[in-house]
């Protein structure tokens, strides 16, 4: 061992000559790698200088196109043309920043660059998007409106905060490139220093060398015997320090017993680990147990409710359906024709009423079960509006109510199931002519929103107590005042409208004041932002 050693400080001395010549190559290398990051860097200033003129230029010809007058024989800057000259700039800029990036040992100033070019990305396009919106109030007669939106828009992009993200770019480069060209004739300083101390390091080498390497010997010693003691008294996280490039048999021997220590407390890990994996295993299978029972009982209820609705609404039809069959065939004598034939018809009028019940309920309860069956395809919901008022015009005529279709915006494209939609539409119009009074009028809107595509059906009729709003959308449940007015209703309309309406993955709000009137409004989502509906 002490032979490699001796060994080892005389290759140390011959490393030490083959050194001088490696750092005199490293420093022509560096130079050459700083002398090319001026390079770079000088073009990303360029870049940016030409984009700030550029920007402040840009910012000049919107502002005279908002709230001045374009120069003699100018023309009104066009937003399109102004944003893709901007993009194609910032792009250049971005690119030869990618190039720093992929040259660079450091990407942390390159990072804040691409940063601050994005900020600045953003600013200019929302001056661009600022300008487009004022010259659309302008084309509208907003001129003022247009103007003082621009103003706004100017005083925040001409401030401090905007002009300091170009200050700081161009100041960012200038920087990267004094600093580049620092580095690169410190290389070329390290490297006529190196020489110069190459002959005094070899000889004080040779003569410190033994020296060092007999006090290595001990301390390695010294280190695995306090290990071993400690690993003995049970602590596992105690591990032999280890010099770093140390090759030695001392170290191959610290290596070997800190990996022993390590797969003892690993295996101590891995059962703890193993524990908590078990554990976390019974607790995810307990919670998707719950789930499941959950699910189970919600899908038991709604069945139970189904249940419950059907026989509580087919007793009326059932039974009046039983009377006027044992009304018709009461007594000995034959009746005439007419009268036989004037049952039947009342009977199928009771038939087609429960199937209709019956068919209602029936979506109802799969729609509350996660399962709607549906014919979906695409509507145009304006058109279907307006066939439904035509439809309900005859109702309105027969109650002495004015109904009026006051806006239906144009194109207006759902996804979903024409019959249904025109079933939610109906109840809502029902509704409305059948609770206001004569001479009074209902109004139908259908407009695009933000939200979607909004339709407001509004009576000016007897309105319902603020009480019982939260109630409306239950099956089965009517008001007071409505049950007065209209004894034969079934209380399943509305109920049925928010469930059409939220199979399509809309909403439906009601807003109400006793005396004044009733507004129902539905909003659909627009074709080209419709969710998947079962």
């Amino acid at each position: 061992m002490y032979r490699n050693i001796l060994l080892a400080s005389f290759l140390g001395l011959v490393l030490l000559a083959f050194s001088a010549a490696g750092l005199a190559i490293w420093g022509a290398d560096e130079a050459r790698y700083q002398l090319r990051r001026v390079e770079l860097a000088s073009g990303v200033l360029h870049e940016q200088l030409d984009l700030k003129a550029d920007s402040y230029e840009l910012l000049r010809r919107l502002s005279d196109g908002i709230v001045g007058t374009p120069p003699m024989g100018g023309s009104i800057p066009d937003e399109t043309q102004e944003r893709a000259a901007i993009q194609a700039s910032i792009d250049r800029i971005r690119a030869m920043i990618a190039r720093e990036i992929a040259f660079s040992r450091r990407h942390e100033e390159e990072a804040e660059e691409l940063a601050r070019l994005a900020e600045i990305e953003r600013g200019l396009l929302f001056l661009l998007a600022q300008y487009r919106q004022a010259r659309t109030l302008a084309g509208r007669g907003d001129v003022e409106q247009g103007r003082a939106l621009f103003e706004e828009t100017l005083r925040r992009m001409t401030g401090d905060g905007f002009r300091a993200l170009f200050d700081a770019a161009v100041a960012e480069e200038e920087a990267e490139t004094r600093d580049a060209q620092a580095e690169a004739q410190t290389a070329l300083t390290r490297v006529t220093l190196a020489g110069q101390l190459g002959g005094g390091i070899a000889a004080l080498l040779a003569a410190l060398s033994l020296t060092v390497l007999l006090r290595r010997l001990r301390r390695p010693l010294a280190e695995l015997a306090g290990v071993a003691e400690a690993v003995a008294g049970g602590d596992l996280d105690r591990r032999v320090r280890l010099e770093p490039g140390r090759r030695d048999e001392f170290a191959h021997v610290a290596s070997s017993f800190n990996t022993m220590i390590a797969e003892v407390a690993r295996s101590r890990q891995g059962e703890a680990e193993v524990r908590r994996q078990l554990e976390g295993a019974v607790a995810a299978r307990t919670a998707e147990l719950a789930r499941a029972n959950k699910e189970l009982r919600r899908a038991d209820d709604v069945r139970r409710r189904f249940l419950a609705d059907v026989s509580h609404e087919l007793r009326t039809p059932i039974t009046v359906i039983r009377g006027e069959a044992e009304v018709t065939l009461r007594g000995e004598a034959a009746k005439p024709a007419e009268e036989y034939r004037a049952a039947l018809a009342r009977i199928v009028e009771q038939a087609a009423h429960t199937g209709r019940l019956v068919d209602d309920l029936l979506f109802v309860a799969r729609a509350e079960a996660g399962e709607p069956r549906m014919a979906l395809q695409a509507v145009a919901l304006d058109a279907l509006l307006r066939r439904t008022v035509i439809e309900a015009e005859a109702l309105a005529r027969s109650a002495g109510v004015a109904l009026t279709l006051t806006e239906a915006a144009p194109e207006t494209l759902v996804q979903g199931d024409p019959g249904r939609l025109r079933q939610a539409l109906m109840i809502l119009l029902d509704n409305a002519i059948r609770y206001s009074a004569a001479g009074t009028r209902v109004e139908a809107v259908l407009r695009h929103t933000p939200a979607g595509a909004t339709l407001r059906v509004a009576d000016r009729g007897i309105g319902i107590a603020e009480e019982d709003l939260p109630h409306v959308f239950e099956r089965f449940w009517r008001g007071s005042r409505a049950a007065r007015l209209h004894a034969e209703g079934s209380g399943l309309g509305l109920p049925l409208a928010r469930t059409i309406v939220e199979a399509h993955g809309g909403v439906i709000g009601i807003e109400s004041r006793v005396g004044e009137g009733t507004a129902v409004t539905i909003t659909l989502p627009i074709a080209g932002r419709l969710r998947a509906v079962a």
